[in-house]
């Protein structure tokens, strides 16, 4: 059992996927593994990536990444 707001949790993994799948070159490869009380979900993709510089930002709303003005979104 996972206590999470449902609608809040399948928003962002949806967003999460749709990304991965819309953004990469090549096929992601999603991992979900459960380890003991903890459920974890890895996403890897071939797209452009986040600057490590700007890493600090990326749960800001809106922030868009500066290697990032190609792409619509």
């Amino acid at each position: 059992m996972i206590n999470v707001d449902k609608r809040l949790m399948s928003h962002a993994i949806l967003n999460l996927l749709s990304n991965a799948f819309k953004y990469s070159e090549g096929n992601p490869i999603i991992k979900i593994s459960k380890e003991n009380d903890t459920l974890n979900i890895e996403v890897k993709d071939y797209g452009i990536g986040i600057p490590d510089s700007e890493i600090n930002n990326l749960f800001q709303s809106f922030y868009r990444a500066s290697n990032s003005t190609n792409f619509k979104g």
